[in-house]
């Protein structure tokens, strides 16, 4: 037991350890990130082009399918946990109100502005409700004789309760089945 205490790193080389991870981990991820941040290449840029020529990117129609039935989403810029830390930042997904950067696919943007909306939906009156935007996964609320039926209670219980305060706020408090 005795060579044991060979092994527990002194409070300098924990500092030591430290810094050597930190210069580590910048050589790793600062070159990623501006690399991501390149100029598109000419053939890229073609490429998007023709993407633009392909589709007709004036039709505004699944803009308007998106938001039919849109009845309210969260206060605030985000969906927080119990803790009050963010589980999911909404206002992170701002980028996507610009134009279309160069560097990315024409209609792969126009679907990520497509996913970037978000809140209570009303899908079929008085009957299917969706929450969406607070996560990887829709909330769908059916109402029934017995109450909610909800189906797909998202990834997160932060993006669930966030969705079930919103049915609860702007539709009903009936009891749940999931």
């Amino acid at each position: 037991m005795k060579n044991l205490r060979y092994f527990v790193p002194k409070p300098n080389q924990m500092t030591m350890n430290k810094k050597l991870l930190t210069v580590a981990l910048s050589l790793t991820v600062i070159p990623s990130v501006l690399l991501a941040q390149k100029s598109a290449t000419e053939h890229t840029i073609r490429a998007n082009e023709a993407v633009k020529t392909e589709l007709n990117f004036n039709d505004r129609q699944d803009y308007e399918d998106a938001n039919r039935g849109f009845i309210a989403s969260i206060d605030g810029n985000a969906v927080l946990d119990k803790e009050g830390k963010v589980s999911y930042s909404v206002e992170e997904w701002d980028f996507l109100k610009s134009n279309t950067p160069q560097t990315a696919n024409p209609s792969l943007w126009r679907q990520s502005q497509l996913n970037r909306i978000n809140g209570l939906f009303e899908v079929i009156p008085d009957k299917l409700y969706q929450v969406r935007g607070f996560d990887i996964a829709n909330m769908t609320f059916i109402r029934s004789d017995n109450g909610w039926i909800i189906i797909d209670v998202t990834t997160t219980d932060a993006a669930a309760k966030a969705g079930y305060d919103l049915i609860k706020k702007h539709v009903a408090d009936h009891l749940y089945k999931a």
